[in-house]
C-alpha cells in the first residue's frame, strides 16, 4: 500500500514539474531568441544609418563635380571655388567611407574602394595645383573625370541603394547583393574556362 501510495504522490509532482520545466524553457528560450532579434535589428538599423549617409556624401559629390565641369556658370562662383567645393566632398566621402567601411558588404565595399581609388590620383593633382601661385584648373582634364564619373556613378549609387534596402531587410535586395557581389567572381571564372579552352 505504501507504494501505491509513492507512486500515487509522484505523478502529479512529475506533471507539475513538467509542467514548471516547459514554461521556463519557453521563457528562456524567448529571451534569448528576441534578445538576439533586438541586438541585429539595431545593427541593420545602422548599417542603414551609415549607407545612407555614404549616400548623401556620394551625391554631393555628384553635383559638385557637375557644377564644376557644367559649361554653364551661374551665380558668381568661380570655377577655382567649384573646384575646390569638388575636392572637399571628394575628400568628405573618402574619410567617411574608410571610417566606416566595416559596414559594408565586401562586394560594395572593393567597388567603393575601386572608385575612391580611381578618383583619389586626380584629386591630389588638383589640389597640387591649387597650391601653385597661379592655379588654373585644366578644364578638359575636369570634363574627362565627369564623362568617366558619369558613367561610373549609376553602378555605385546603384549600390549602395541596394545596400540600403537590405540593411532594411528586403530580401530582394539582398538577394540583389549576392548578385552583385558574385556577378565578377562568375565573369573571371567564364573568362578562365575561355582561355582553358583555347
Amino acid at each position: 500500500m505504501l507504494e501505491h501510495l509513492l507512486t500515487y504522490l509522484s505523478q502529479p509532482v512529475a506533471t507539475l514539474l513538467a509542467g514548471i520545466l516547459a514554461a521556463v524553457t519557453t521563457v528562456l528560450l524567448g529571451f534569448v531568441v528576441g534578445r538576439r532579434k533586438t541586438v541585429h535589428d539595431r545593427l541593420y538599423e545602422e548599417q542603414a544609418k551609415v549607407v545612407a549617409a555614404l549616400f548623401e556624401r556620394f551625391e554631393t559629390l555628384d553635383k559638385r563635380i557637375y557644377d564644376l565641369v557644367h559649361p554653364y556658370d551661374v551665380g558668381k562662383t568661380t570655377k577655382l571655388q567649384k573646384a575646390t567645393e569638388a575636392a572637399r566632398s571628394f575628400n568628405d566621402l573618402q574619410f567617411y567611407y574608410r571610417s566606416k567601411s566595416i559596414w559594408f558588404s565586401r562586394g560594395t565595399s572593393r567597388r567603393v574602394e575601386h572608385f575612391i581609388g580611381r578618383y583619389r590620383q586626380t584629386f591630389q593633382d588638383f589640389s597640387q595645383e591649387l597650391g601653385r601661385e597661379n592655379p588654373h584648373p585644366d578644364a578638359q582634364k575636369w570634363l574627362e573625370v565627369w564623362t568617366r564619373f558619369e558613367k561610373e556613378s549609376p553602378e555605385i549609387r546603384d549600390r549602395l541603394e541596394t545596400e540600403f534596402r537590405a540593411a532594411l531587410g528586403y530580401r530582394t535586395a539582398r538577394l540583389r547583393r549576392v548578385g552583385l557581389n558574385t556577378r565578377p567572381l562568375l565573369s573571371r571564372s567564364w573568362s578562365w574556362i575561355k582561355e582553358r579552352r583555347q
